[in-house]
């Protein structure tokens, strides 16, 4: 009797304690919101101790227990509050740990300006993590902020790293908009789980741009199993794979002494006959692939005549025409004989004209004699009228009289035609600057 007795009276001493403990904790949060509000009210005196005060304010929510965070949010933050002060975003981004799903239930009742930025995107981080379904079903209530992307993303990625085809499936059913994501989650599932991701990636209706990122994440890893992969498909699937694959070589290798013309090579293997236009997924590919080749490599020092030999080969339409004038365009700025030579002896026709413009304009300032003479060779018309529209706009203005004396030597109607490019050279001169 005495010993159950003795247990019963443990017992309720036990709970009388619990309950002294939790009314004493209970008290010095309320002392501590109390302590919070008055420091609110002086943080943005102009003559109080901001600093002081904020270090304070950090202290105090440190002590602060989080069954508390909800009361001191009640005293803290004011209905529609548009700006963060010191005491609230710490309270905030604490509540958004400990219990994200009342925090953001809280904020969007009594403040929903506060749920923006970066408090929002950690807040539902911390959601997502714990239930990926929840946080994406109130992400997609806030509407989105300017610039910034929509807050569903957050919780996509998140939702991705556990589950891709969930975040895919959520995507398809509600999200068709984040396509920059679809690519993003793709590259990350076929890291994990290429056979998934790629039979997932072909049961797309539009797919032949993941086709693309798929095989340029596969071969990151396995080149060998991703070509493989690459050339079970369809004609422009598998053009679309190898795409990316080389993409991907080139990338990686381009830094190394010696790759960039086995990419090249490569590309030629791969593409004998490249369509290079803008029609088709497949054919926007091998121009944008064979454009990479060309900038990458041209970009290394005296590799020029090697990418201009390498772009002779490919067929002769707009785009080879638009990659040699950029290349040669840059070979003359880098070394000026050299370009000259190389662009003199091409064969007579488009390319070696837009060769000449590039030297006409480089030697309107240095040397317009020179440059008088180079494009007086040129064929084209149109070709002809830029450079010299360019070559005296500068002249007329350096020397005046030299420039009288070489527009002698043309007929009326030339000199007609290169004093309207000189005009609108004039009227494009006094324009402002455009902003971006």
């Amino acid at each position: 009797m005495k010993s159950k007795l003795s247990t019963n009276i443990g017992l309720v001493a036990a709970i009388a304690a619990a309950i002294i403990s939790s009314s004493a904790a209970a008290e010095k949060d309320d002392i501590l919101i109390r302590e919070l509000v008055a420091a609110q009210s002086l943080a943005f005196d102009p003559g109080g101790p901001t600093s002081v005060l904020e270090s304070k304010v950090d202290g105090l929510l440190r002590e602060l227990e989080p069954t508390a965070y909800k009361t001191a949010a009640l005293a803290l933050i004011k209905p529609l509050q548009q700006h963060y002060r010191h005491d609230t975003y710490s309270l905030v981004m604490k509540w958004g740990i400990a219990d994200p799903k009342e925090a953001f239930d809280f904020l969007s009742t009594h403040s929903p300006a506060l749920l923006s930025g970066n408090v929002l995107d950690e807040l539902l981080k911390e959601w997502a993590y714990r239930d990926s379904e929840q946080a994406l079903a109130a992400a997609r209530k806030v509407i989105p902020e300017g610039n910034r992307p929509d807050a569903a993303s957050t919780v996509l990625r998140i939702m991705a790293t556990t589950s891709p085809s969930r975040a895919m499936s959520e995507i398809d059913r509600n999200d068709s908009r984040f396509s920059n994501l679809v690519s993003d989650i793709l590259v990350y599932w076929v890291s994990l789980n290429p056979t998934e991701a790629t039979r997932w990636t072909l049961a797309q209706d539009r797919h032949h741009q993941l086709v693309w990122d798929a095989a340029y994440s596969w071969s990151s890893f396995d080149r060998q199993a991703a070509t493989a992969w690459a050339n079970t498909l369809t004609h422009e699937d598998r053009t679309m794979a190898l795409t990316g694959i080389l993409t991907q070589q080139a990338a990686t290798t381009f830094s190394q002494t010696g790759n960039q013309e086995k990419s090249a090579k490569d590309f030629m293997a791969l593409f004998p006959n490249p369509t290079l236009d803008q029609e088709g997924y497949a054919n926007q590919a091998v121009t944008h692939l064979a454009q990479y080749i060309v900038r990458s490599w041209s970009s290394l020092d005296n590799t020029q005549r090697d990418v201009m030999n390498w772009i002779m080969r490919l067929p002769d339409v707009r785009n080879r025409e638009f990659m040699a004038y950029e290349v040669f365009a840059g070979w003359v700025l880098k070394n000026y004989d050299q370009a000259e030579i190389y662009g003199e002896s091409l064969p007579e026709g488009r390319l070696k004209d837009n060769a000449r413009l590039i030297l006409v304009t480089n030697l309107s300032t240095k040397d317009p004699q020179k440059g008088f003479e180079k494009a007086l060779r040129i064929i084209d018309e149109g070709l002809w009228t830029r450079a010299m529209g360019h070559l005296f706009f500068w002249w007329q203005r350096n020397a005046p009289n030299e420039a009288s004396a070489a527009m002698t030597k043309l007929s009326e109607q030339q000199k007609s035609k290169i004093m309207d490019e000189v005009s609108k050279l004039k009227e494009r001169s006094k324009r402002p600057p455009r902003e971006n």
